[in-house]
């Protein structure tokens, strides 16, 4: 009766949990080259500018701004969450021959900074930058240098990948709560007999 009981109770947890969410990735491939717009949301995540500036479309990667151009010019883009993320990872790159120094800031629900991490990319290339902390609301990415000749600070996206905050729903806690309750009085039903 205890195997059966250890048993049951093992398999209502199994099947009553959430388990741990897995990573999810964007690529921006459903996105045409040359389209523009104020944001652009897909699996669970908004992506906007840090101001009224518009996201660009460059072969499905997103940018911001033209270099240069006072009308559309580049400014950080900010990637909000519909729900809290842990861990946040960009493939960063920049078509130039100059250096860019990239940050990936991670802030919460109150715009507190919670994780950062600054990289340096030299030249023509492309750099997944992450950054961890618990209860991820936004990041933001950008450039900090200005040093290229040519086009400054083109920082362009490639791949978005975040792994949701793992949160317990309400009505799965009812549910092994209750199964466990459930187990103990069927124990106990035969424990008198």
């Amino acid at each position: 009766m205890k195997k059966l009981f250890i048993i049951s109770s093992i398999l209502i947890f199994l099947i009553c949990s959430g388990g741990l969410a897995g990573a999810t990735l964007i690529t921006f491939d459903s996105l045409t080259q040359g389209d523009s717009m104020q944001s652009y949301s897909e699996a669970g995540v908004t992506f906007s500018t840090t101001t009224d500036a518009l996201l660009y479309v460059y072969p499905h990667l997103l940018r911001t701004g033209i270099a240069g151009n006072t009308e559309n010019p580049f400014v950080p883009i900010r990637a909000d969450f519909d729900d809290y993320a842990s861990s946040v990872s960009v493939l960063l790159g920049d078509l130039c021959f100059d250096t860019e120094e990239i940050y990936l800031n991670a802030y919460n629900e109150s715009d507190i900074l919670i994780g950062q991490t600054i990289v340096t990319l030299d030249g023509e290339g492309w750099m997944m930058v992450s950054v961890a902390a618990s209860a991820i609301d936004h990041v933001i990415w950008s450039s900090i240098n200005n040093e290229g000749p040519y086009y400054d600070n083109t920082l362009l996206a490639d791949s978005f990948e975040f792994t949701a905050d793992p949160v317990p729903e309400p009505a799965t806690m009812f549910l092994l709560a209750s199964g466990l309750i459930g187990l103990a009085g069927f124990r106990r039903r035969f424990k008198k007999r």
